[in-house]
């Protein structure tokens, strides 16, 4: 991986990143109109890569953020994760600071505005090929945090969040799933909206059920494998 233009960076901003310029002054920066419109693949290089919402108009030298903003650190979530995730899963087992362990957490890239603010093509022309870079990695580390599965090399990946706070990247079909037309359905009564919540407070649980079993099942997995490596490594060396 090229790890040019690469630094670590203390502190996690969240989604929308708010930025202090006074004791009682904040200001919230969001993707901009022109950021928004854009469809961002990661399969080739950015001349291809880029796809605009059709029907409106784009300009490449429009502020990324509004309001404007001279820098901006660009950290990816799911590497974050990925390494959070780890540490829980090998905690007790083995020694979480080894040569294993994933170190995610301080990949950032600096961007820095040529002018008086940082525009959409300044962004793109240096995250994509950054990104690029650390594709295969990407795609490994998005199957593990989809339930420890494998995604083929050529999964269609597309950013589904640029800007303040962490990039955020998934699969092309929940960019159009996000992006899809709204559908406006008729409002529910009292007795379906109950029925809805419950229904949605159940799924939650479950959900919450299956992740805390499966994190359980690869820590004991992961104690299995730790226990038959000492006992290998003491045979090795003719303790037993």
């Amino acid at each position: 991986m090229n790890t040019t233009g690469l630094c670590v960076v203390n502190g996690m901003p969240g989604i929308s990143e708010i930025s202090a310029i006074s004791n009682y002054t904040y200001i919230v920066r969001e993707p901009s109109t022109a950021s928004k419109r854009l469809l961002w693949m990661l399969d080739g290089p950015l001349e291809s890569a880029i796809q605009v919402a059709p029907g409106r108009y784009y300009d490449p030298d429009a502020s990324l953020l509004e309001p404007q903003t001279t820098h901006l650190t660009v950290w990816i979530r799911c590497l974050s994760d990925w390494e959070e995730l780890w540490v829980e899963l090998n905690r007790g087992c083995i020694d979480t600071q080894g040569p294993l362990r994933p170190r995610y957490k301080d990949i950032r890239l600096e961007v820095t505005a040529s002018s008086e603010f940082l525009t959409v093509h300044e962004y793109v022309s240096a995250v994509h090929p950054w990104l690029m870079d650390m594709r295969e990695t990407i795609v490994y580390v998005l199957g593990k945090l989809d339930n420890d599965t494998t995604w083929p090399p050529e999964t269609e990946l597309a950013i589904l969040h640029f800007g303040y706070g962490p990039l955020i990247i998934g699969k092309k079909e929940e960019w159009v799933w996000w992006h899809r037309k709204p559908v406006f359905a008729a409002p529910l009564s009292i007795a379906e909206r109950e029925k809805h919540h419950q229904k949605v407070t159940e799924m939650m649980l479950a959900r919450s059920a299956a992740r805390i079993r499966e994190l359980e099942r690869r820590k004991q997995a992961s104690q299995v494998s730790t226990m038959i490596n000492k006992l290998d490594e003491s045979r090795s060396m003719g303790m037993i």
